[in-house]
């Protein structure tokens, strides 16, 4: 008996999280936190400037953003097994098609198709699957599977970056299109499951959510908050669009950390592994910041933004005279990312409430999406123009860091004083 009871205490959903935390660790990671290393060799072997090449970046973002409307109404058509398989095998052509291209604007095109999976990987696929497999602790799985693009990082940058170096940027393009294929398939076509109704089970903790809706019957719970117009007309709404806006933009500049290593002379496979040293940061602000924000979303914001300006202002001013520091400074900047995943809902939510926070986290995802898909290219294209200098990338970049701690605080305050109904 004792160990049928043990046995029961498995459930499924367990290695759905498994399945996303997969997904995250390849198909999202190579995407964002490992493309990177690719930015100088590639544009080099085309005779593009960096800046040039990486407008296949922001062409992904763009995508990203303009495929969301898209997916979701293709997830009501169709499985998201189906839609999941579908997105992997799109990944794994993009990649081995990369490892052939000769020409820049083909990396535009590939672009457009990685978008389109990462709209459904990093914007629906998760939130989606673990909502239907469990009734509590759906954010912890959320940021547990989020949490693995950082790990990823840590762990494949350096490793491509040596292999790389052997073999070069053709090959590590295959590399990544095999780890999709070999590890992230399997998994989605073998292990991944839509519904628990499909195997004929409850999702996890549904015994304890309709214990809490019998004992609270006939209570009302409506989400409270600032009403949408209110919200989008207000001080508080420009401040948040500044501190959103201004901390995306700088995140993209995590992906010419490589970039700027190799600006100074040091080699590629110290720049790839200061890459991965970046997701450390990552990794650590995704599982803290979460927490600290369920106290003080204040404390959070002002966490992330000044741990990732420290960061800037080490490598930027002391990263030429020790490889100790530009280890310190990466990793401490990593902590811009998890900024950009982690606390820009947060700070949505604690500005205005939670009564029509999708309207207004949408309205505020039209500006990121922009400042995003531009500073992904603007960075490099401002490197070329000084020469290969990161010179003046790098001190936008502090300012805005800055900015965008600041805005953030003003935007809390700011929200204390609009009416929530």
């Amino acid at each position: 008996m004792r160990q049928k009871k043990e046995k029961r205490k498995f459930h499924y959903g367990f290695l759905i999280v498994v399945c996303c935390c997969v997904f995250s660790f390849t198909s999202v990671a190579l995407c964002f936190g490992c493309a990177g290393i690719f930015y100088t060799p590639v544009s080099e072997a085309l005779g593009v400037s960096r800046g040039t090449f990486a407008l296949s970046t922001t062409m992904m973002s763009l995508a990203s953003g303009l495929s969301v409307s898209i997916v979701s109404r293709l997830i009501e058509k169709y499985t998201l097994k189906r839609l999941l398989i579908i997105d992997l095998l799109l990944q794994i052509v993009c990649f081995a098609l990369q490892s052939r291209f000769t020409k820049v604007y083909l990396f535009y095109i590939t672009g457009i198709g990685m978008g389109f999976v990462q709209a459904f990987m990093t914007s629906m696929l998760m939130t989606v699957v673990l909502n239907r497999w469990f009734k509590t602790k759906v954010g912890f799985f959320i940021g547990l599977s989020s949490s693995m693009t950082g790990v990823s990082g840590i762990i494949i940058n350096p490793l491509a970056g040596k292999f790389m170096v052997n073999f070069g940027w053709q090959m590590t393009y295959l590399l990544y299109a095999a780890i999709i294929a070999v590890i992230a398939l399997p998994f989605a076509i073998f292990v991944f499951k839509d519904d628990p109704r499909d195997i004929g089970i409850e999702p996890y903790g549904m015994e304890e959510a309709e214990k809490y809706r019998k004992e609270h019957e006939g209570e009302v719970h409506e989400a409270t908050g600032v009403p949408y117009h209110a919200a989008v007309n207000s001080k508080a709404f420009i401040y948040a669009v500044i501190a959103i806006t201004s901390i995306g933009a700088t995140s993209n500049f995590i992906q010419y950390i490589p970039s700027y290593a190799s600006s100074l002379g040091m080699s590629l496979t110290f720049a790839a592994a200061l890459a991965g040293i970046s997701q450390v940061g990552t990794l650590i602000g995704k599982n803290t910041l979460g927490a600290i924000s369920d106290k003080n979303t204040a404390a959070a914001f002002t966490t992330g933004a000044l741990t990732s300006f420290l960061g800037l202002f080490v490598m930027f001013f002391f990263g030429t005279a020790s490889t100790l520091a530009m280890q310190s400074g990466a990793a401490m900047f990593g902590m811009i990312y998890a900024s950009t995943t982690v606390m820009n809902p947060l700070l949505i939510i604690a500005v205005f409430g939670m009564k029509d926070y999708t309207k207004i986290y949408g309205r505020t995802s039209v500006f990121s999406a922009i400042s995003g898909a531009v500073s992904a290219s603007l960075w490099g294209f401002l490197a070329d123009l000084c020469g290969g200098s990161f010179t003046a990338p790098m001190s936008i970049c502090i300012v805005l860091c800055l900015l965008g701690c600041f805005a953030g605080n003003a935007a809390l305050r700011e929200g204390k004083k609009l009416k929530r109904v």
